[in-house]
């Protein structure tokens, strides 16, 4: 996952309202969203560690990771998707989110964003401390949260404006618009990553579509105060073209229905 935007009981209707693409090679086996087997998970799948990027649970537990871009990183044998479905399984999650701080040192770098719409926290293995997220518009990338990227300006605002404009019903098709955004940033506003400038260009839009790598998935993910949630994901294969979506709805007090 490479971009989230999200507010946090920001809008009177709306408490949770999270935008996301994952970015990541092609060839990296992944399975689109769907309620696990076995569990009270909903997410897509990534088959080659088994954890996932993005997902929530029936009762509106909501976890989200992005990794952290740098010049020089070791060789981590654990997959930070792992961080991500550990909370959402985690029987006192509270307890799971400070092992997070407590062992990040086990992970490359990550962003991670857990809670629900009534209490949320953002972790990093950047920092000692976690941090308690105040009501409001966020954004974050492959640096620390609200990190002022191009991407993300312009995701915040954008998604700033459609959260703004939803009344009873989310603008969704608006979210995923936003999220489709292929305009690269100008050279002179990319930030130094010490990836190289091109390759820092080729990486600046909301959604990338590079060659063996790009935006294999974008996802909405939205609980209403009357405890309506929905989750749509859209799949995307090379040269950005898109593959089929997902649609749950549902309660976060009774079972999951598919669309």
């Amino acid at each position: 996952m490479c971009l989230i935007v999200f507010s946090f009981q920001a809008s009177e209707t709306f408490p949770l309202v999270v935008a996301a693409n994952r970015d990541e090679f092609y060839q990296r086996p992944a399975s689109p969203l769907h309620q696990w087997k076995g569990g009270n998970i909903i997410a897509g799948r990534d088959e080659e560690k088994g954890g996932t990027w993005m997902g929530v649970t029936k009762e509106g537990r909501f976890a989200a990771v992005t990794n952290i871009r740098k010049r020089e990183e070791a060789f981590f044998s654990r997959s930070r998707g792992e961080l991500v479905t550990g909370f959402l399984e985690a029987e006192e999650p509270a307890n799971y989110l400070t092992s997070v701080q407590l062992g990040g040192d086990r992970y490359a770098g990550f962003n991670f964003i857990a809670g629900g719409s009534e209490e949320l926290s953002y972790a990093t293995n950047q920092q000692k401390e976690m941090t308690s997220v105040s009501p409001g518009i966020y954004g974050v990338s492959n640096a620390a949260l609200n990190t002022p990227w191009p991407k993300v300006n312009k995701a915040k605002k954008r998604f700033s404006e459609i959260i703004e404009h939803s009344s009873h019903e989310l603008k969704v098709n608006e979210l995923f618009d936003m999220l489709s955004d292929r305009e690269n940033a100008p050279k002179n506003e990319l930030p130094d990553t010490g990836v190289g400038e091109e390759l820092e260009h080729s990486l600046s839009p909301i959604f990338i579509n590079m060659s063996g790598y790009g935006t294999r998935a974008q996802t909405v993910f939205a609980v209403r105060n009357d405890g309506f949630a929905l989750m749509e994901e859209r799949t995307f294969g090379e040269n950005g073209e898109f593959l089929f979506k997902n649609r749950l709805t549902w309660n976060t007090r009774e079972k999951t229905s598919e669309e």
